[in-house]
């Protein structure tokens, strides 16, 4: 009967630790680790080929796909305090989610998260671009073209794909495009315009307009016969040819990074390409 007793003692804690570990591993599998927390305006979720109008509270699952519209934006959250803001005309895919940390991939638009300590790790991904960090508050932008904008608030990020830049200090913003090599500062550029004040009146019909602002930042200028746009180089330097009409023009000049951040300038310019006219001179008398 001693003998017997031991044994059963045995049994009951195999059992109980088998129940135990069937529970974890089963709670484990059902449990969602991210969620969309609020929605505000027109925002989409996408699984597999159903499409549906989110409201908030829904639970996420590697393959969603979360997109925001005009005038939308959407808030993820995951472990106990860290979040992730997708603003209007954004896309973003949840790629993976466990107990480790969260991968999304940034399609198209901005977002903005933090990460606090104790959540994991979340990285985001555009194509064979990584950003990762455990400890921070970080946005990213990508454009239609490829251009992306990584900037810092607070912590720090680890960087993949980016050349030889390897991570970002707080402060500090990335720009990159398409076939440039990466340019890293520590605040946005004041848009500058190389012109000369005294040649707000000009005889011909086009200018050239050049100056410089954040690299790779999107500039449009407007005002002319039409709209046309350029994206600045990786030092910020740009060079814009506008139509004029022939009187006066209130050009507008806008540049815009990833982030949707604008810096803008106005420039007046009056065309004149009439010949002057002839002065009818008398000489002599009658």
């Amino acid at each position: 009967m001693r003998e017997f007793i031991p044994v059963v003692g045995v049994a009951i804690l195999v059992i109980v630790i088998g129940a135990l570990g069937y529970w974890a591993f089963f709670t484990d599998q059902d449990r969602s680790y991210v969620t969309l927390q609020r929605v505000v305006g027109p925002v989409s979720l996408h699984s597999g080929a159903e499409r549906v109008d989110a409201t908030g509270g829904e639970s996420l699952d590697p393959g969603d796909r979360i997109v925001s519209g005009e005038g939308g934006q959407a808030v993820l959250s995951f472990g106990s305090s860290s979040s992730i803001v997708l603003e209007e005309g954004s896309s973003l895919k949840l790629r993976g989610a466990d107990a480790d940390g969260v991968e999304v991939e940034l399609e198209d638009g901005r977002a903005r998260a933090t990460v606090r300590p104790g959540d994991g790790t979340l990285g985001v991904l555009n194509g064979n671009r990584r950003v990762e960090t455990r400890d921070a508050t970080f946005e990213v932008g990508v454009e239609d073209d490829g251009a992306l904008m990584v900037q810092t608030e607070e912590g720090e990020v680890k960087l993949e794909g980016f050349g030889d830049r390897t991570g970002l200090g707080p402060g500090e913003r990335l720009s990159l495009a398409p076939g440039g090599d990466p340019w890293v500062s520590d605040g946005q550029r004041e848009l500058l315009l190389n012109l000369d004040p005294a040649s707000a009146i000009i005889a011909q019909t086009d200018q050239v307009l050049a100056g410089t602002t954040d690299p790779y930042a999107l500039v449009l200028v407007e005002g002319g016969v039409e709209a046309v746009s350029q994206r600045a180089d990786g030092s910020g330097k740009f060079t814009i040819t506008v139509a004029l009409r022939e009187g006066d023009n209130q050009l507008k000049v806008i540049a815009t990074d990833a982030l949707g951040e604008e810096r803008e300038v106005a420039w007046e310019v009056a065309v004149d390409t009439r010949p002057p006219e002839a002065v009818h001179i008398e000489v002599g008398g009658p």
